[in-house]
């Protein structure tokens, strides 16, 4: 029996990572996608052609119940970067209370510190290096590599937080673009999903990075490697704002805050030394809502 269903949504991004957020506890009982169908509802809802578009959904149900999927239906981790905009949602529909938010999803529970009005952080765990799998600390050595391209000496950082990311810094903006980056990515690790990242140090307080958001968790994790590539190459401190811009990077820092009104397209990332402990702190921006008609099975 097929089953017509009228679901309202937000779409919301974080540094350019979009995704779709449907309150499930403000409809009635019977009108609501459960089980499988929140699957192939996300998959129609996500599409970029006949759909919202989004890197993934969340659906938030009482009591804190949150699900996430990514763009293709599949269950995910409840991602930091969807995390932080259902918390700006939370916030906003005065569902909070007190100074974290507890959401509940199937693999456990997830806490979202809010610091401000729209400030709310989130632990992204401990840095893995990817060539050899140890736990990276600010005291640890030895995963910077410098790799010619092109004739031009370039440092690359290769680590897994919440994803397995390559950073790369090149000596100049010119020298290496994004889709050079993605093919040595997927040649140096042929079997796994490697998110690139392009960065660029503007002070020891101030970093910007370039990554194409495909998945859930990018940005977040791109926030945290850009800051640990830069701290393990002595370029920044333990505690950075992270711009990104999706440009060549060549863009002033006062250029990409200009465009950044609402402060959800930065991040600021902190390494905890004493607990080993990745932390970012940013909010959703809403983009548009509305209504998106779904036909279930």
């Amino acid at each position: 029996m097929t089953r017509r269903l009228s679901v309202p949504f937000f779409k919301l991004q974080i540094a350019g990572n979009g995704f779709v957020l449907a309150d499930l506890a403000s409809l009635p009982p019977d009108a609501r996608p459960s089980g499988d169908a929140l699957h192939e509802a996300t998959r129609l809802m996500c599409g970029y052609r006949f759909g919202i578009g989004a890197s993934g959904a969340v659906f938030l149900g009482e009591g804190g119940e949150l699900r996430a999927f990514s763009r293709k239906g599949e269950p995910e981790r409840a991602a930091e970067d969807a995390l932080l905009c259902a918390a700006r949602f939370a916030f906003d529909s005065g569902r909070v209370q007190k100074r974290a938010i507890l959401f509940k999803t199937p693999y456990g529970e997830r806490t979202v510190e809010v610091l401000g009005a729209h400030e709310f952080r989130i632990s992204c765990g401990s840095p893995f290096s990817l060539l050899g799998g140890q736990v990276i600390t600010p005291l640890s050595g030895g995963d910077t590599e410098i790799i010619e391209h092109e004739g031009i000496a370039t440092a690359f950082t290769a680590l897994h937080i919440a994803e397995d990311i390559l950073v790369a810094f090149p000596q100049s903006m010119g020298s290496l673009d994004y889709r050079s980056l993605k093919n040595l990515a997927a040649r140096a690790f042929p079997k796994r999903r490697v998110t690139p990242v392009i960065a660029r140090c503007i002070t020891r307080d101030t970093l910007v990075a370039r990554v194409e958001p495909r998945f859930p968790s990018t940005v977040c994790a791109a926030a945290c490697g850009t800051l640990v590539a830069s701290v393990r190459t002595g370029t920044a401190d333990r505690d950075a704002l992270v711009l990104f811009d999706f440009g060549t990077l060549t863009a002033q820092p006062d250029a990409v805050l200009e465009r950044d009104r609402d402060q959800s397209r930065r991040l600021a990332a902190s390494w905890d030394a004493e607990s080993n402990e990745l932390y970012v702190t940013g909010s959703g921006g809403y983009v548009f809502e509305g209504k998106f008609d779904l036909s279930l099975t």
